[in-house]
């Protein structure tokens, strides 16, 4: 019997593809969103150290005043990275649910694959019981 052929060995190659893909955009996704934490950190730290180095002691009222701008501008900056962050997070759960969708697409046609493999086998086994059935009929009627 002839060597064992799936029809669709193309489709699968080309939905692992797909599915390579998909996972490389996930990873670069996950490294956005760490980009983004790691910014935003960054600028929480930042905010943070700017507050325990106030000293309302050795202020006068324009220092005092362009510290607040600095922190205005630093809550601004916060909330900016903080959107960045968040449409980071979105875009990953986007890349996360096509990876789930091309994986789900190729596993269908390894199951596929599969069911036909173990089909040809089947087919197989019945031929080779077949022959054998033959010759062992064959050996009977020649012995007598």
């Amino acid at each position: 019997m002839s060597k064992f052929i799936f029809q669709l060995e193309s489709a699968l190659k080309y939905r692992r593809n797909i599915e390579e893909q998909e996972t490389i955009h996930l990873v670069r996704a996950k490294q956005k969103v760490q980009v983004e934490e790691g910014m935003a950190n960054i600028l929480h730290l930042e905010k943070r150290e700017h507050f325990n180095s106030y000293d309302l002691n050795k202020m006068n009222l324009t220092v005092m005043q362009q510290q607040e701008a600095y922190l205005s501008l630093l809550d601004l900056r916060i909330k900016k990275q903080l959107d960045k962050l968040d449409q980071a997070n979105k875009n990953f759960g986007v890349q996360r649910s096509r990876l789930v969708e091309a994986s789900t697409k190729r596993k269908s046609l390894e199951t596929l694959k599969e069911k036909s493999f173990d089909e040809y086998r089947s087919v197989l086994s019945k031929a080779e019981q077949n022959m054998l059935d033959d010759i062992g009929t064959t050996a009977y009627c020649h012995k007598q």
